[in-house]
């Protein structure tokens, strides 16, 4: 895995991503916790899964049948679940798939807040599908939807 998504992943595992809620509890600034989206308050689960913006990424990634299970955990067992890779009825690459998906997440809401960039869903999905094909492809020569074998790009 590129070790960017490693350095992302440590802290996002224990809940401590530099949201505005981490920044208003650490008192690093003023009492504006919420998202910059729709006004919740922005933890890291809420950034990474709960959030309209997270939730519409993960509806197209996800089959349907893994959904519920998939929003039914806490933070850390969610991401034991989905980084740990048992979370049932998903494809092999989904720990691949979901890490990387966290991680772009984290980046396009600092770039939409940080730059007023945003990106529409098609574009992050596709963002996303070429990452974990790149990514399948150095480390075992697979491409996505191929991980029981062979060498083509699927």
């Amino acid at each position: 895995m590129d070790q960017r998504v490693h350095d992302f992943l440590r802290p996002g595992s224990r809940d401590r991503l530099f949201t505005n809620l981490e920044w208003v509890r650490r008192h690093m600034a003023g009492e504006v916790a919420y998202c910059y989206l729709c006004g919740q308050p922005e933890s890291t689960s809420y950034v990474l899964r709960d959030c309209s913006n997270a939730r519409h990424l993960w509806d197209t990634l996800l089959p349907s049948p893994a959904r519920r299970e998939f929003l039914s955990h806490e933070l850390r067992g969610w991401i034991w679940s989905n980084f740990m890779g048992t979370c049932i009825g998903v494809m092999e690459e989904w720990t691949t798939i979901s890490s990387i998906t966290c991680w772009r997440l984290w980046y396009w809401r600092n770039m939409a807040i940080f730059f007023n960039k945003s990106f529409p869903l098609e574009a992050k999905i596709q963002d996303i599908r070429r990452r974990v094909e790149r990514f399948l492809n150095i480390t075992y020569g697979l491409g996505v939807g191929n991980a029981s074998g062979g060498s083509g790009s699927g």
